[in-house]
C-alpha cells in the first residue's frame, strides 16, 4: 500500500471526530458501528464485535479500556509492534477543539 493510499483510510480518531460533527454519520455509526467503519475503508476483521458508546449527560466522559492482556514477563515487542508504538492521544485532545467549537465553556468540566 502506497502512502497516498494509506492517508485515503480513516483513523478511528477520523472516525470519532467526523461523528461529533456529522449529526447522519453519528446515526450510522451507532446503529450498525461494523458497516459504517467498514464502509469508511477501516479494515474490521471478520468475528469482531464494534461497539459504540455514547456519553449520556454532559457532564460524562466515557473513558474506553483495551481488553485485559495475558502478561507475558519473558516475552519482547516485534520490530512491527514497537514500529507502532507511540506516546499516545490524551482523550481531551478531542474533546477540547471539539467543545471549542461548539462553544462549550471548559471550565464546566474541571
Amino acid at each position: 500500500m502506497t502512502t497516498i493510499e494509506k492517508a485515503s483510510v480513516p483513523t478511528l480518531d477520523d472516525i470519532r471526530i467526523r461523528a461529533g460533527f456529522d449529526p447522519q454519520f453519528r446515526a450510522r455509526l451507532i446503529a450498525d458501528p461494523r458497516g459504517t467503519l467498514v464502509a469508511e475503508g477501516v479494515d474490521v476483521p471478520e468475528g469482531l464485535t464494534v461497539s459504540v458508546v455514547e456519553p449520556t449527560r454532559p457532564d460524562e466522559f466515557v473513558l474506553d479500556l483495551p481488553p485485559v492482556l495475558q502478561q507475558d514477563d519473558d516475552a519482547e515487542l516485534t520490530e512491527d509492534a514497537l514500529s507502532g508504538a507511540s506516546g499516545g492521544i490524551s482523550p481531551w485532545a478531542l474533546v477540547i477543539p471539539i467543545a471549542f467549537v461548539l462553544g462549550v465553556e471548559s471550565k464546566k468540566w474541571f
